[in-house]
């Protein structure tokens, strides 16, 4: 599977500037994000969204989606059970597009994930 031929929609979305995808465990499994980020920051910010992500599910049920606003940019969050998006964005970015696109491809990755056989038992 090519990561930049199933991410590619969200590319398409105006105001969208980069994107991180992590799996369950919160490793990057993908990026597209200016080369000023380097892995070891990225690794940290997926530590810090995870763990915003765990303690919304106590605080929030059901809470599937975040945005986080800063003075120069968002970053919109979507979980699944198999993997959590990162979109960095202008303020004006079209969120309702990035929701649609976000939701398809993660809904896709879900699939896919649930294809996958189970890893033998040790």
């Amino acid at each position: 599977m090519s990561w930049a031929s199933v991410l590619q929609p969200l590319r398409e979305v105006p105001g969208v500037q980069g994107f991180l995808l992590l799996d369950d465990a919160g490793q990057v499994v993908a990026r597209d994000l200016n080369s000023l980020y380097d892995d070891g920051m990225l690794q940290a910010v997926a530590r810090r969204v995870m763990t915003l992500v765990e303690a919304s599910k106590e605080i929030l049920a059901g809470s599937e989606a975040w945005l986080l606003r800063f003075e120069a940019y968002a970053i919109s969050i979507r979980r699944t059970a198999s993997h959590v998006l990162l979109a960095l964005t202008s303020h004006e970015a079209n969120f309702a597009a990035l929701g649609v696109a976000g939701r398809l491809l993660l809904r896709r990755l879900g699939e896919q994930a649930a294809q996958r056989p189970a890893p033998p038992p040790p």
